[in-house]
């Protein structure tokens, strides 16, 4: 009888390390392709290479955050072009390319 609850609370025990191990081990891919983007307590998941992330400050706090899609014809980096500073409130852009996908925050005034 004890060998047989022995053997059973050490199948328990197995089972559940498997399947905590598993949970840590699992892949989501889908995360692959964003980057995080913060401000006034949100934290949103943009689109690397489609969305950009604005983050609003106000006296050099984050106030709010949200993801926009990049504008159409928008090539290379777009701090470059089509999200430069100065133009529509950014006040700071900054674009780092990772393989294939890029992540793209700017600044704006709130």
């Amino acid at each position: 009888m004890r060998s047989t609850v022995k053997f059973v609370g050490v199948l328990c025990a197995v089972l559940v390390a498997s399947a905590l191990l598993g949970g840590c081990s699992t892949d989501d891919s889908s995360l692959d392709n964003t980057f995080s983007c913060s401000g006034g307590g949100t934290t949103l998941r943009c689109i690397s290479s489609t969305q950009y992330c604005e983050q609003a400050y106000s006296a050099g706090v984050a106030t709010g955050a949200r993801c926009l899609a990049l504008p159409s014809g928008c090539s290379g980096n777009p701090c470059d072009n089509c999200l430069a500073m100065g133009t529509n409130g950014i006040i700071q852009c900054s674009s780092i390319a990772v393989g294939s996908t890029r992540a793209t925050t700017v600044n704006v005034r709130n």
